[in-house]
This record gives C-alpha cells, sequence and structure tokens, in this order.
C-alpha cells in the first residue's frame, strides 16, 4: 500500500474499500482478518485487538472479523447449513437440533430463503455468497469483510435490511467503484485507486478527514 488509511467502522454502519484489482482486493482482506500479512498497522474491533485466526483458543483470544470471499467460500461436500455450522459439526457429521436452528437464523438474517440441506452447487452464486455470510452471522463476528468482486453477483440489496446489519460493523471491499453506488454512501467510501490523492492525506469515511499513520477496521462497543 502506498497511502495510510485509518478507517472506522460502526456497529451497524457500512463502509466501502476499492482497490485497484482483484488480486490486490484478495490481499487486503487477508491483512485486515489476520490471515495475511498487514505490514505496518493495527486492526481492533471494540478496542481489542482482532486476533489472527489461527491463535483461536491461545490466552483466550478469539479471531473477531469474519471473511466472506466472493465465491462465499464454501465446501462442495457439505449442505448450505452443514456450511454454516461448519467447525460445530458432531463427530461423523449432523448437527444438532440447536445448531440447526441457529443456522436457519442466521440463514434468515442474511436474506436466504433457500432450503438449507441443498448442496452449494444447487444453489445461485448469490445464495452462496449469502451462505458464507450466514456462516459469519452463525459465527457472532461483531465486525465482517465481505468481498465484491467483478465477475460475482453484487451484495447491493442484500446487505440494505437492517436485520442483516443488526450488531454487526461491515465492511465490503471491491475492486470496481461502480459496484458501490447505491450502496454505499459516497461519504463512507474509501478509494485507493485514485492517485489524485495524496498519500499522506488519511481517510475516514463518515468522519471527515483526520490525521494517522495506521490502517484500521475498528467496531464501536453499543452502549449498554
Amino acid at each position: 500500500m502506498t497511502r495510510s488509511v485509518s478507517l472506522t467502522v460502526a456497529v451497524g454502519g457500512l463502509a466501502g474499500v476499492v482497490l485497484p484489482d482483484s488480486a490486490t482486493l484478495r490481499r487486503f482482506s487477508d491483512a485486515v482478518v489476520g490471515t495475511g500479512d498487514g505490514g505496518a498497522g493495527r486492526v481492533t474491533v471494540g478496542g481489542r485487538s482482532r486476533a489472527r485466526p489461527d491463535a483461536a483458543g491461545v490466552d483466550g483470544a478469539q479471531p473477531l472479523i469474519g471473511l466472506v470471499t466472493a465465491d462465499g467460500g464454501l465446501l462442495p461436500h457439505l449442505s448450505l447449513r452443514e456450511n454454516i455450522v461448519f467447525g460445530r459439526l458432531r463427530a461423523g457429521g449432523g448437527a444438532t437440533p440447536r445448531l440447526v436452528d441457529e443456522a436457519d437464523t442466521a440463514a434468515e438474517r442474511a436474506g436466504l430463503l433457500m432450503s438449507l440441506d441443498r448442496y452449494p452447487h444447487r444453489a445461485t452464486p448469490g445464495q452462496r455468497q449469502q451462505a458464507g455470510f450466514a456462516r459469519a452471522l452463525f459465527r457472532r463476528r461483531p465486525a465482517v469483510i465481505v468481498e465484491d468482486r467483478t465477475g460475482f453477483p453484487r451484495w447491493a440489496g442484500r446487505l440494505d435490511a437492517a436485520a442483516a446489519r443488526s450488531g454487526v460493523a461491515l465492511l465490503v471491499v471491491t475492486d470496481d467503484r461502480r459496484r458501490l453506488d447505491g450502496f454505499v454512501a459516497a461519504v463512507d467510501v474509501v478509494d485507493l485507486t485514485s492517485p489524485a490523492e495524496s498519500a499522506a492525506e488519511p481517510v475516514t469515511p463518515g468522519r471527515g478527514r483526520r490525521a494517522s499513520g495506521r490502517r484500521h477496521t475498528r467496531r464501536r462497543e453499543a452502549a449498554s
């Protein structure tokens, strides 16, 4: 990255980041989630440094940011419901009635209105994305990154629902600025493809400009 970005996404909020190409998009997503090298910078969720996914269970750390890849990231040999609850299936397969109910609730929040007993090859690309988002909701991730990549269905119109965004800070990363039109407010979009803005100028969507030398994805704690 040639620019430093300070980005804050509130609970229930929606922000976007535009990258120059799909390869950079994937590297950016991995860096924020913690599966890739983020270089300098710090990512926090609710004031806590997010743990790398492979650090789960170490000193009580848990991954705090979910990632929904452009293709949904589903396993083809599992049903949609099994994909949603993946990692919590009983030995030998199958989900408990409680997990089935939780998976169905997450799928409904994600707008997935189809039989969850189907396998990914019988779902549309958009439905596979929704199943991936339902998995992030099922895992109760407080912040979620969704990839809105050229060649795959847009997320516009599916994450507008209040139920889908309730309690979650959402960051949409894309390789085409037009895919965010009418979906993410212009003030909440960081465009990293434009050389016109100074590399020294930090960007904070929805909060004007402020000085910072770090890159953040941050969730505000809801007032209790």
